[in-house]
């Protein structure tokens, strides 16, 4: 008897294997883009609350004897650490930009009658610390946001 055994893949083997790691290799790096933007979304949105604390926490010891705030006008990947009141006499004590394409989407104060309104700072009120509430959403244009909660009492959540 005359055997004749190969061993090996055949060609339709090979493009099989071939295709279901290239497609599993696509799911993994469509995962590991969208578990970035959350890691860059929730560094984001932590810097710009601690910011705002640190404001806050200026304002309640009255460092230098001023409020200190924080101010969201000019550009929308960009905030700024300030004291005095906002204006051109107000000392800005540090720059914060944002990246990877994060932006800060929109600041809305509330009135004292309770319609919302867009504000371009947040100011902190010396020894108290208070301030009006506020709603800072962060995120990228037109996909993920999250929001930064400010109460009057002075409460900074996520």
């Amino acid at each position: 008897m005359n055997y004749n055994i190969t061993k090996g893949f055949t060609a339709m083997e090979l493009v099989v294997a071939i295709g279901i790691i290239s497609i599993l290799a696509s799911i993994a790096l469509l995962s590991y883009h969208s578990i970035n933007q959350n890691v860059f979304l929730d560094t984001s949105t932590k810097e710009i609350a601690d910011t705002l604390r640190v404001a806050q926490n200026r304002a309640i010891s009255s460092q230098d004897n001023k409020p200190w705030g924080v101010h969201f006008g000019d550009q929308s990947d960009q905030y700024l650490l300030f004291s005095g009141e906002w204006g051109p006499n107000s000392t800005t004590d540090a720059e914060y930009n944002l990246k990877n394409g994060i932006a800060i989407i929109s600041v809305t104060g509330t009135r004292e009658d309770g319609t919302q309104e867009v504000i371009t700072e947040l100011n902190f009120q010396k020894l108290s610390g208070l301030t009006e509430d506020a709603e800072i959403i962060v995120g990228f244009p037109g996909g993920k946001q999250k929001t930064i909660s400010v109460a009057s009492g002075g409460k900074i959540s996520l």
